[in-house]
């Protein structure tokens, strides 16, 4: 009889242990894969698409989850305006069953899009990413994102499928706002910091209007390159922009400047928001001239001269007093003044008087590398970015190569140019004790169910001179309105300590001299820093200071900022 071996059955201990195991390795396996999913989604939630596609694309290929990998890819993709590369996955994505578990909901994508303003993206990631029975907060962003795309029908017929009960109260009354204004024929697109209109969008017609007069130079296209129109094509017209504007500062700074061709920009010393963007035509073309034009600063640069003379130690006690006898050699040429001055007995009397010679010969003390410096800190040959769109500031035109260029570099003659941004950032600058810091103009910009598009840019903030020297030289700029021969004296206001300084710049024979102002008040407590630029005004001590003190009136005793 032969003898039958069999193999010994395995114990179900261990077939149970093993099972365990693997089920135990394929969880860790399918947790694992979520991680880079999770950390996707908070870079598409914090704004950097391309860096959530890069490394999600990268773990795509091991084959793990890929559904889910399809749905957050291709919201990644779009989101970063790689249309080829999300075409692929949206097509994948198109022909999987509905998912009742996605790995990224409809209403963070939407919320996503619609504030970044990709209507038309969302929704052709809406109909790729079925999901079963979607709720009504998928179908507010659908409908949201409809009316964006200027598919209003849709979006009408949409919104009436929502149950109000379900959804935000705020972003559904927003909605249907919308709609209604939609079909009215126009909305509003550009605000005040207070919500009032500024401009609108017409639907028929694709045209933003501006409904304030006031800020037309910064609305209209006409207005040149540096306005809200002429950027539209990057902003989209269904996000709605909220400016830090004061439509009072305006009204002040457009009454101040009246028939002058001129520019007046006024920043808020206190949080560095722009209240007010003024350009008047005169009898010229429009042209938003407070971002778009520059001009030969002039004596407003001797304060510089001056800052970086007390910032550097320079002893200045040894340089003046001074006898103006209205001009100096210099480089075997006749440095000129503007005027014979006499006795000079302070640096805040040659800023009062605004005397030429004693500013040149503390430039031709400082030295270019040192001139040079104090402007690059000042932001000279740079831009601001202003969210909507960058603002070039000042910059120099000529290089400084011997001691005459730098006698004129010290006055603000020949060398460099400005515009009224960049003039009233220095008169902040000065008020802030020092330290410059970008301004802003936009609050936000919000989608149309209200949520905040985007992050506004990082305000850089860095120090110009030390505190103690921007303190002597604002006890300068004082004197300016202050003395009794000070070239500000007609801008002085009862009750109201300003500094001040002004300049007159260009040419004579072409139409007459531009007027400079770069001033700040009240000065023992600053709320207000403004730069202003009338061209062919004459010389900054007349028209400029009575422009000056006109603004500050109407402006602090309005309603201030």
């Amino acid at each position: 009889m032969t003898e039958r071996r069999t193999t010994p059955a395995v114990p179900r201990r261990f077939l149970t242990l093993f099972l365990f195991l693997i089920a135990g390795f394929l969880g860790l396996l399918y947790w694992v894969m979520g991680l880079p999913l999770r950390q996707a989604r908070e870079d598409l939630r914090a704004g950097r698409p391309s860096l959530a596609a890069d490394s999600l694309s990268r773990w795509s290929r091991l084959g793990m989850r890929p559904q889910d990998f399809e749905q957050v890819l291709s919201a990644a993709y779009l989101a970063a305006g790689n249309e080829r590369a999300a075409a692929v996955w949206l097509e994948r994505a198109a022909r999987r069953a509905p998912d009742r578990f996605p790995a990224i909901s409809k209403e963070v994508v939407g919320r996503i899009f619609l504030t970044r303003g990709l209507y038309e993206p969302y929704l052709r990631w809406d109909a790729a990413v079925r999901t079963p029975g979607d709720g009504d907060r998928a179908r507010l962003y659908r409908a949201a994102a409809q009316l964006g795309a200027e598919r209003a029908e849709e979006a009408s017929t949409t919104f009436s499928s929502i149950d109000r009960k379900a959804v935000d109260a705020d972003a559904y009354t927003r909605l249907e706002r919308a709609l209604a204004r939609r079909s009215e024929g126009s909305y509003p697109l550009v605000l005040d910091r207070n919500g009032g209109v500024i401009a609108i969008w017409q639907v028929a017609n694709r045209d933003l209007v501006s409904v304030n007069s006031d800020f037309i130079s910064l609305v209209d296209k006409e207005g040149g390159p540096i306005t809200i129109e002429s950027h539209l094509q990057t902003l989209g017209v269904a996000n709605s922009i909220e400016t830090t504007l004061d439509p009072a500062v305006q009204k002040a700074a457009m009454e101040a400047l009246r028939s002058f061709r001129g520019s007046l920009v006024a920043i808020d010393t206190k949080t560095n928001e722009i209240l007010a963007v003024a350009s008047t035509a005169g009898n010229a073309a429009r042209h938003n001239l407070a971002f778009d034009a520059s001009y030969e600063p002039g004596s407003i640069m001797k304060v510089f001269a001056g800052l970086a003379a007390y910032d550097t130690g320079i002893d200045i006690p040894k340089l003046i007093p001074m006898e103006c006898e209205g001009w100096i050699p210099i480089d075997g040429r006749q440095f000129y003044d503007w005027a014979r001055h006499g006795e000079i007995r302070s640096l805040d009397e040659a800023m009062a008087v605004s005397c030429n010679m004693a500013f040149a010969r503390i430039g031709l003390k400082l030295g270019r590398e040192t001139l040079k410096g104090l402007m690059s800190r000042a932001l000279f040959d740079q831009s601001v970015d202003l969210d909507i769109f960058h603002v070039p500031l000042g910059k120099h035109v000529v290089p400084v190569d011997h001691n005459f260029m730098l006698a004129n570099y010290a006055i603000g003659l020949e060398v460099q140019t400005v515009n009224a941004l960049h003039v009233a950032m220095l008169a902040a600058m000065l008020a802030n004790e020092g330290m410059m810091t970008a301004p802003s103009m936009v609050r936000a910009r919000r989608s149309i169910l209200g949520d905040e598009a985007g992050s506004a840019p990082v305000k850089v903030t860095s120090r110009v001179a030390d505190p103690a020297a921007v303190a002597r030289i604002v006890t300068a700029m004082t004197a300016v309105v202050e003395d009794q021969r000070g070239t500000g004296r007609r801008a002085a206001i009862d009750g109201m300590r300003i500094a001040m300084k002004t300049g007159t710049s260009g040419d004579a024979n072409e139409g007459g001299y531009d007027s400079v102002v770069m001033a700040f008040a009240p000065a023992d407590e600053p709320r207000i820093a403004f730069g202003m630029i009338a061209e062919n005004a004459g010389p900054a001590e007349l028209a400029g200071a009575r422009i000056a003190r006109d603004f500050l009136i109407g402006a602090l005793g309005a309603s201030g900022p």
